[in-house]
């Protein structure tokens, strides 16, 4: 009787053994391997948003061309052109200061960090130190192709002359405090606009690093074209190369610091020495 009451239902067995939990529900929501939600980089924008922000750069920067014209001719007139030139450096700094103040303002109201736009001081010693190198590297490379093309293709040096004329025109005569100056505020908002804002959009974009990177060498080469045709394709490479250093370090600090050398280097080359030196230009 005792066996008999210990199988009862009452007794709690029911005779049957209990339903075994699939093994798949004990498993934790595995994210994917590329959602890597810690990189700071990874936008968790749509297109369309992204869309929307590059669209109002593009609208800023013809707004400032627009604008700067209308004053150069309300305020200079009919002067001759090397008054145009003395008006670059002033308005470029104004140009870097509005752009930097637009692209800061579009960041926080899509709720982005300073992480996400490159501008962290961690690791900055190291993040210098490859800035040093890359711009040193880059001068080097560029030497050495404007020998190669000057031994082998020398039917292209008129263009190369014609680039260096082309910089003449837009620039002026300028102390050393002053090319230095202007090298900052270019490689700052520079970088800040092209490798902080626009690339991490073009990612969002293309759907890979890679593409974006080729694209935003791309767009960064043809806002260069007034400088020549031939310069285009250095242009083109050292933004693909700023644009790797960005990514690789997860800062600006590198690429602006190879901005700089290369534009301060190219441009007292070529205020100074352009005679002796070669044609050379800014980036």
């Amino acid at each position: 009787m005792s066996d008999v009451a210990d199988r009862s239902p009452q007794a709690g067995h029911t005779g049957r053994p209990p339903l075994a939990r699939p093994v798949g529900v004990s498993l934790p929501y595995a994210r994917p391997v590329f959602a890597s939600y810690g990189d700071p980089l990874l936008l968790r924008q749509s297109r369309g948003a992204v869309m929307v922000d590059i669209v109002m750069l593009v609208g800023l920067f013809v707004g400032l061309e627009v604008v700067k014209e209308a004053v150069f001719t309300i305020v200079v007139g009919d002067a001759p052109h090397e008054v145009y030139r003395e008006w670059t450096p002033a308005s470029t700094a104004v140009s870097a200061l509005v752009v930097t103040g637009a692209v800061l303002l579009i960041a926080r109201a899509r709720g982005q960090s300073r992480q996400a736009l490159g501008l962290v001081a961690s690791r900055w010693p190291g993040n210098v130190g490859i800035g040093l190198l890359g711009g040193f590297a880059v001068l080097f490379l560029t030497v050495i192709a404007g020998m190669y093309i000057q031994f082998v293709f020398p039917e292209l040096i008129p263009l190369l002359q014609e680039s260096q004329e082309n910089i003449n025109k837009v620039l002026p005569p300028m102390s050393l405090g002053t090319i230095l100056a202007l090298c900052i505020a270019v490689s700052f908002y520079e970088e800040l606009l092209f490798r902080g804002f626009v690339l991490p959009r073009l990612r969002v974009l293309t759907g890979s690093w890679w593409s974006a990177v080729l694209l935003g060498a791309a767009s960064f080469g043809l806002l260069h074209l007034y400088e020549g045709a031939l310069t285009t394709i250095p242009v083109m490479a050292l933004a693909a190369f700023l644009s790797v250093q960005f990514i690789w370090r997860r800062s600006l600090v590198a690429p602006m610091v190879t901005h700089f050398i290369f534009n301060a280097v190219q441009l007292i080359l070529l205020q100074k020495y352009s005679e002796v030196f070669g044609p050379v230009g800014m980036l």
